[in-house]
């Protein structure tokens, strides 16, 4: 009986399993329109097995803490078995959903194996009521950020509105692969069907597959009304537990309520758009999972220098390197410091090793990135400003037109400082804000807190001084380290990605931080007494809280707009004939059967929409329209056969099975097979172009 114990969540854990897995839940019926009791046992028991998977986890890596509450149980558990279930999907042919199975029955043993813990010595009541305002408050505020994903279509008069960024569309597809992928050998190149993957960041999508898989929920809805949400909610779930292991519980909500419910400064001061958060991790989801695994990774960093485990510590620099699977860009803003803060941190090490491991962290980190030179599918990590120019230039063209734009605009003639100057003010005011501005008031007085204002400094171990302080100057480490990446590195020449993303992406990693240590500081220097003695003070605190959920409501309507030129990818109309022609391909095509869109079109639409693979899209950049030159040639070829027999060999061996002529699009095929599609809606028309194909 005791062994069951480990199976047997608390009452609050409960309460927080029924919000999430409730409103996940809605989260789909919204999306689709209809209720299945399969998706509500799916989630609910999901919830369940993530929080209990969490605990175990955080018992075995933090002994000494007290009793995890449901926040941080659950954000670890998800990574867990998010990253497990990536795993097998690679290295097992049984398909995502026996993976699945196999993650939970090893849970499961663990949990026998190890038995009951005694009770903590350290009550969890405290922890209760904070822990699931900051769930409610997590999952109200992602419900209102991300209500254009949640609902994704608009229909009327035949055309259909997809309101999120075109890339869902990718990230569907991705979702897809996943879903029906038997292995690393079965992945696939979603540009190229047939050649190996592309290096990306492919962890994220193993739980939304699994929801495909189990529910039958169509993977762009188990990317929009799941990923994509669930993402903010981990945002705040990591932002609580973060600054709640620096400052106590009531720093954490204060932290999640500044990261979800503050507007960034795009909606105030100098408005830059294409610097927004709360923008750019709506159109990129893939960042919210790897802000939330790189909080974790620091929060097992610094609970191991501040209890002297060496093993959380260790945990802490295993996990960051995982975030390169969730999200590269993330990756490469943390790798470095977190790769040479046990030199400065760890406590008990003497002053030699701390050297050797300094010397060695910095010879090893450049070792890499200049790997990254010669590999051509890895992003060229090059700190010689040549990129500089470039991106302050592009910052200033995506502000509205105004004085801002004229004073932050660099000219052609400008160099070196005045750039560089032009560039830290832009981009310090325009991703951070006030709360930058307030993140450098609140260092100063945290410092002289650690410092000349404790009366018993001598008295207080160096270790605990060594771990203040690192908290102290964390969000100025971030900050720089943001500045240096956007405004030192080169710019990436990759086929496969934009010239300036790690310039870029990495802002919502370090806005992230900003805003969760910001609220968590101004907790604990400005209202941790008052809130502490006054019942007036909780319940104005509440009030506000509550408030501030106008902001998501108001500001989330349109915030995948983001910048002017995002109007273009965004509310992408659509025929609703073409879509029923893709929802045939969905219900009547084997999975693995490849299908052709006759527009060539950029988005991958075809291939989302009907979970098939594409045999080739024409993407209007042209270093990735080079690498898909003899695709299109091929397609233009097959356009032009006239003898419907060698037409099907033809497509035979391009492995192609399915061809979607538009109602514009024309081709030479012989009439009478032209005139017999499989399907037709409003002049779309889908044929087999394979005998298999059913």
């Amino acid at each position: 009986m005791k062994r069951a114990t480990n199976f047997v969540l608390a009452g609050p854990e409960l309460v927080g399993v029924a919000l999430c897995g409730l409103s996940f839940t809605g989260w789909n019926v919204a999306s689709l329109g209809s209720f299945d009791p399969a998706t509500l046992v799916f989630f609910l028991a999901g919830s369940y097995l993530v929080t209990l998977a969490g605990k175990l986890c955080l018992r075995a890596l933090l002994p000494f803490r007290s009793q995890p509450d449901f926040p941080t149980s659950f954000l670890c558990g998800f990574f867990a078995f998010s990253t497990a279930l990536f795993i097998l999907s690679l290295a097992l042919p049984l398909g995502i959903v026996g993976d699945g199975l196999i993650v939970i029955l090893v849970a499961i043993a663990w949990g026998l194996a190890t038995g009951s813990r005694p009770p903590s010595l350290t009550s969890t009541t405290g922890r209760s009521l904070p822990g699931l305002a900051v769930a409610l408050v997590s999952l109200l505020a992602a419900t209102l950020w991300s209500a254009d994903a949640i609902r994704p279509l608009d229909e009327s008069h035949g055309i259909v509105v997809f309101k999120p960024w075109s890339d869902c569309f990718v990230h569907s597809c991705m979702v897809r692969m996943f879903r029906d992928a038997h292995g690393v050998g079965t992945l696939e190149n979603i540009m190229l069907p047939g050649r190996p993957p592309q290096v990306y960041h492919y962890a994220t999508y193993a739980v939304p597959a699994l929801l495909a898989a189990v529910t039958g929920t169509p993977c762009y809805e188990a990317l929009t009304s799941f990923l994509i949400p669930a993402g903010v909610v981990l945002t705040g779930f990591a932002a609580y537990s973060l600054a709640g292991s620096w400052w106590g519980p009531y720093a954490g909500l204060a932290a999640a309520v500044a990261v979800l419910l503050l507007p960034d400064p795009s909606f105030y001061g100098i408005g830059n758009p294409f610097l927004s958060y709360h923008w750019l991790q709506q159109v990129a989801p893939t960042g919210t999972y790897g802000v939330a695994l790189a909080s974790l990774a620091w929060l097992f960093f610094f609970e191991g220098c501040r209890t002297g485990n060496r093993l959380a510590t260790c945990v802490g620099l295993i996990v960051a390197g995982l975030v390169l699977f969730y999200k590269a860009h993330i990756f490469v803003a943390i790798a470095f410091p977190i790769w040479v803060a046990p030199a400065l941190m760890v406590p008990t090490v003497r002053p030699r090793w701390r050297v050797v491991w300094l010397v060695s962290a910095v010879a090893l980190f450049l070792a890499i990135a200049s790997l990254s030179r010669v590999v051509p599918a890895v992003p060229r990590l090059r700190l010689d400003g040549s990129g500089m120019s470039h991106y302050v230039s592009k910052l200033a063209l995506n502000l509205p037109n105004g004085p801002w734009r004229e004073r932050l605009a660099v000219g052609p003639s400008a160099v070196g400082l005045a750039v560089a100057s032009t560039g830290v003010a832009h981009l310090f005011l325009g991703t951070f804000g006030a709360l930058g501005l307030a993140a450098v008031a609140l260092v100063v007085l945290l410092l002289r807190r650690e410092g000349g204002a404790v009366t018993n400094v001598a008295e207080r171990p160096p270790e605990e001084t060594r771990y203040r302080v690192a908290v102290a100057l964390f969000v100025p480490v971030v900050i720089l380290t943001y500045l240096v990446m956007a405004l030192g590195l080169a710019p990436d020449r990759n086929p496969v990605t934009q010239v300036d993303e790690l310039q870029h992406r990495p802002l919502v990693w370090a806005y992230f931080v900003t805003a969760a240590w910001v609220g968590g500081a101004c907790y604990e220097l400005g209202l941790k007494r008052w809130f502490a003695r006054s019942h007036f003070a909780r319940i104005t605190t509440s009030t506000a809280v509550c408030g501030l959920l106008a902001v998501p409501f108001f500001l989330g309507r349109d915030v995948e707009v983001g910048p002017g030129w995002g109007k273009e990818v965004t509310n992408t109309p659509m025929s609703m004939s073409f879509c029923k022609c893709a929802r045939y391909l969905r219900e009547h095509s084997g999975r693995g059967e490849v299908v052709q869109d006759s527009l060539l079109s950029p988005d991958k639409a075809l291939g989302a929409l009907s979970e098939r693979p594409e045999y080739v899209i024409e993407y209007p950049d042209g270093p990735k329209q080079a690498l898909l030159a003899d695709r299109l040639d091929a397609i233009r070829r097959l356009e032009r056969i006239v003898d419907a027999a060698e037409l099907k060999r033809s497509a035979a061996k391009l492995g192609i099975s399915w061809y979607v002529l538009r109602p514009n699009n024309r081709v030479a095929w012989d009439p009478r097979f032209v005139a017999r599609p499989s399907f037709e809606s409003g002049g779309y028309r889908v044929y087999s172009l394979s005998d298999r194909s059913r």
